[in-house]
């Protein structure tokens, strides 16, 4: 099976991501590292010198290739969701889990985080909270069509897992 973790960034899908395959011992990919890793150059540098267009393609044949894949949680970028019919496709190849959190704590996280994001680069608190709330109304009708949706808040590997076990699709592999 694929699981694919959705959500905006700082959501946790990563966070939570590694230790959810370790423990269900699937593999794990972060969905970003992997063009990356393809491409040879940062998503920012991706975005900055080819374009948006082309990072969204990019994304997509990501994630047509890791859903070839067996047994793995996927980490998937925060607008992958809401682009090209991506959670439709993800939810036809596998189960994908909405980590559903507040725009008020993704900007705590963000604001604290360590993680480079260009999106937020030379903005003040005010500007950054402007930014999460027009791109989370923009995105969050599609994170809503995930297989499962989860408050991300408190949450823990092993209640993403009951919930897992709970799923029909869980329970036809």
């Amino acid at each position: 099976m694929v699981i694919y973790l959705v959500g905006f960034m700082g959501c946790g899908k990563s966070t939570l991501g590694k230790p959810l395959a370790h423990k269900l011992l699937y593999d794990f990919v972060d969905m970003d590292s992997y063009i990356e890793d393809i491409e040879g150059l940062k998503i920012s540098e991706i975005f900055e010198i080819k374009g948006e267009p082309y990072f969204r393609q990019l994304e997509r044949e990501a994630l047509e290739q890791l859903s070839e894949r067996h047994n793995i949680v996927v980490s998937t970028g925060g607008g992958v969701a809401a682009f090209d019919g991506n959670i439709e496709y993800m939810n036809s190849k596998g189960l994908s889990i909405y980590l559903k959190m507040n725009s008020g704590t993704l900007l705590s996280r963000l604001a604290h985080s360590s993680t480079e994001r260009p999106i937020f680069a030379g903005k003040s608190r005010d500007e950054m909270a402007e930014i999460i709330d027009r791109m989370l109304a923009e995105r969050e009708p599609f994170y809503n069509r995930a297989s499962i949706i989860i408050d991300g808040m408190d949450i823990k590997v092993y209640d993403i897992i009951d919930k897992i076990k709970e799923s029909e699709l869980w329970l036809r592999e």
